[in-house]
């Protein structure tokens, strides 16, 4: 009905069809039988009355509400409403009916018995002929079935999408354990009001073992630091009658749909946490164990509270055991990574050599393994003192992030040495190791730098002042730095040539040639792996160049009194890792020469 219909229809003289109680003229062609016999909710308000009160309401509306018609007039229509009713959508209402405009809304509202209804309303204002607002009429609908289908289903739809959510905070990092808080605080408050994660000694995967609390998260902050409290002060975590002890030692979801009193006191006996859960006013609880490949991890417990009223039942603890179940295999990965991790780790650097004390030379090494998103590779570096005299230096990166590629680093630091010790040129040491690598294990590729220093007295003596010659030859490698006394930083571009295992038959030319490289004394000799200057997201030229930059900003000293190799090789790696973005190992090599 719009206004316009609405005030042609208001007649000034009472009809012979008003209903009783109706007011004067109102319905003139409606009869009493037709608004009774409406199924849906109609009203008649008067807003020029004090607080807009109910004049009229047809039978239906008793039937909706549950009121009978003499409790209902007189009355302003808010008695329908309730804790649950949302005061944005009262809000609104309420500023429609003050000016005088249609208004529609879906709210919350309650019977008398105080059971809930989803109520759809519809007010229309009533105007007489010179516009004057006299009436609200009022239909109103029970839609309380399609709102809950509707709330299903996208209940149903927003868990999936925090059950993805939350597990992957676990899955997109392979340190599960740290990560675990991210994972508690994606769950809340969409399926939680209190989130709880326990972990058994890692490795052990026994319920008998204490189960420590390793992350939660709370909508009110004050329960999390009850139940960081309780994790502290209780004395007996392994009662086997709480819920997390039967959880564990069963490995079975556990639900409790309403939190009792005796509930609480049977859940924490011996435990001296009673008064503590007491204050937590849960409401409903699920825990559910989290097993993988066989092993007890630990559990998920979700909590609701009185603040929420939200209660679990059959279907949330079917969607506890998936979320428990995808969280643990996520933080067994990372249990099971960082054992290979560290054996991989504890492997390299026991193959990274001690390095030697040459006399004229100050030699420093570093090895940084990446962080925990990527395993131990195959990184290395060496000093050869060579019976003729001369000093071998070698540094290498075999490809993979394995043991595979530790192992591979291993063997091939040996084989190099024992040609470095023939006396073999630099050159002919990487053309040997090629055709090992190739024969051994053809899908395995590596970069390796290898040089030998010929020290003045035996390699340019006419040159006062020069320490020696570099001689060396470089597969797929990055140049190493040479810093001069002057302060000139000298990137060693020569001899470059094809990967270690990457080579054909009678390539023509030769792979690699020798490169050759005057040293004065009082020079610093710098080799690297491409993990100190990688790094993600940037660019490795930029990387390089950032290398440069610091090294030839860096004070080293001079040949009268110079920086100690260590000291340099500290402060190279603070200018230039960044361990946050560090994506893969990173070895250092540096040597002051004369």
């Amino acid at each position: 009905m719009t206004h316009t219909q609405a005030s042609s229809a208001v007649p000034r003289a009472r009809g012979a069809h008003d209903p009783p109680g109706v007011p004067h003229g109102l319905f003139p062609d409606l009869s009493e039988q037709v608004l009774a016999a409406l199924d849906v909710s109609f009203t008649i308000a008067d807003p020029r009355q004090p607080d807009c009160p109910l004049v009229w309401a047809n039978a239906a509306f008793s039937r909706t509400t549950g009121y009978a018609h003499d409790e209902v007039i007189g009355r302003n229509c808010r008695f329908l409403q309730g804790d649950g009713t949302d005061p944005v959508v009262v809000a609104r209402l309420r500023e429609g009916i003050a000016a005088g405009r249609p208004v529609h809304a879906v709210l919350l509202n309650y019977r008398k018995d105080g059971s809930r209804f989803w109520n759809e309303l519809n007010l229309s204002p009533i105007r007489d002929a010179d516009g004057v607002l006299t009436h609200y009429v009022g239909v109103q609908a029970d839609v309380t079935a399609a709102v809950t289908a509707a709330y299903a289903d996208e209940r149903a739809r927003r868990r999936l999408e925090v059950l993805g959510r939350a597990t992957g905070e676990l899955g997109a990092a392979l340190d599960g354990e740290q990560s675990l808080g991210d994972f508690a605080r994606a769950v809340v408050p969409e399926l939680a009001d209190i989130c709880v994660v326990n972990l058994v000694a890692s490795g052990e995967g026994s319920a008998r073992r204490p189960a420590r609390q390793a992350a939660v998260a709370a909508v009110d902050p004050a329960a999390a630091e009850l139940l960081e409290r309780i994790a502290r002060e209780s004395s007996a975590r392994d009662n086997p009658r709480a819920l997390l002890g039967r959880a564990l030692l069963h490995r079975e979801p556990q639900l409790v749909a309403e939190v009792t009193e005796e509930a609480i006191q049977d859940g924490t006996a011996g435990t001296g946490t009673t008064d503590l859960y007491r204050q937590l006013n849960l409401r409903s609880v699920i825990i559910a164990p989290m097993v993988a490949r066989g092993r007890l991890l630990g559990a998920i417990s979700l909590l609701t509270t009185s603040g929420s009223g939200r209660t679990y039942a059959a279907a949330d603890r079917a969607l506890a055991e998936d979320l428990a179940r995808r969280a643990a295999l996520a933080v067994d990965n990372a249990w099971l990574y960082a054992r290979e991790h560290t054996v991989a780790e504890t492997l390299q650097r026991s193959l990274l050599p001690e390095l030697p004390e040459v006399p004229g030379l100050q030699l420093a090494a570093r090895y940084r393994p990446a962080h925990a998103s990527a395993q131990v590779g195959g990184d290395w570096y060496d000093v050869l003192p060579l019976p003729d005299g001369t000093v071998g230096f070698a540094i290498g990166d075999v490809m993979g992030h394995d043991l595979a590629a530790t192992a591979g680093m291993g063997q091939m630091r040996s084989v190099l040495r024992s040609y470095a010790y023939e006396g073999a040129a630099p050159v002919d040491v990487l053309k040997r190791l090629d055709r090992l690598v190739i024969g051994l294990d053809p899908d395995r590729l590596a970069t390796v730098v290898y040089g030998v220093l010929l020290r003045a007295d035996a390699a340019c003596p006419a040159l006062p002042g020069t320490a020696g010659l570099l001689r060396y030859a470089n597969a797929g490698h990055l140049p190493p730095l040479l810093k001069l006394p002057d302060g000139e930083v000298r990137r060693l571009e020569g001899g470059q040539g094809v990967l270690i295992g990457g080579t054909l038959p009678d390539m023509t030319p030769p792979p690699w040639q020798e490169a050759r490289e005057l040293v004065p004394a009082g020079s610093l000799l710098v080799l690297y792996t491409d993990g100190l200057v990688e790094h993600r997201g940037g660019d490795l030229g930029d990387g390089l160049t950032a290398l440069q930059d610091a090294l030839t900003e860096l004070d080293t000293g001079t040949a009268d009194g110079p920086v100690c190799a260590s000291v340099i090789a500290d402060a190279l790696l603070d200018r230039v890792l960044d361990a946050d973005a560090q994506e893969d190992d990173a070895a250092l090599l540096v040597a002051r020469i004369g």
